[in-house]
């Protein structure tokens, strides 16, 4: 993407970048590692607004590091019960004073804390929402992901142009033609 030519950079424009800005990167190049080993992930960058500039764009680069770790803490807290106390870094990101000192785990360890507020969710994104799942199905999935420990789900709320189908007649708009107010 050529937002930085060298990794000094990075803390300058993080400074630079807009408090409220929400920008976010999904650094999935090569698919999902752990603990979602979904090989047939991309990469994403969203929640871009009109206050997102190259700044904002480095900053959610940045974070998706703490980000990654979060998920990493929350599956072994998930499947083991333990309970990180501390985190040791190494490696040239240590370099970024940002990154080492402005981040850490909230006390119910469920969200990342930057400047004392939480800045992060711990979501899961539906893209196939209004086609092929059940009542059941769908009591089922946010029952899983609550014991989880997701705080929110983000839905696909445009119709599946991927021919589909829709199993169960649902359609976010009302209707299959999608003539329906909203």
């Amino acid at each position: 993407m050529g937002l930085i030519s060298d990794p000094a950079e990075v803390e300058g424009l993080i400074a630079e970048a807009n408090p409220e800005d929400r920008a976010y990167f999904v650094p999935a190049f090569a698919g999902l590692g752990t603990p979602w080993w979904d090989g047939g992930a991309t990469g994403l960058l969203t929640g871009i607004t009109r206050t997102t500039r190259r700044a904002e764009m480095v900053r959610a680069c940045a974070e998706c590091i703490p980000y990654q770790v979060a998920d990493v803490l929350a599956a072994l807290r998930r499947d083991t019960g333990i309970e990180v106390s501390r985190l040791r870094a190494d490696g040239g990101v240590t370099r970024n004073g940002y990154l080492m000192s402005h981040i850490t785990i909230s006390p119910d360890r469920r969200a990342l804390v930057r400047d004392g507020r939480p800045f992060f969710w711990l979501a899961d994104t539906i893209w196939s929402a209004f086609t092929n799942i059940t009542d059941e199905e769908w009591t089922d999935y946010l029952d899983r992901r609550a014991a989880q420990g997701f705080t929110v789900l983000q839905l696909n709320a445009l119709a599946q142009w991927d021919r589909c189908g829709c199993a169960f007649d649902r359609y976010p708009f009302g209707t299959a033609d999608h003539e329906q107010d909203v």
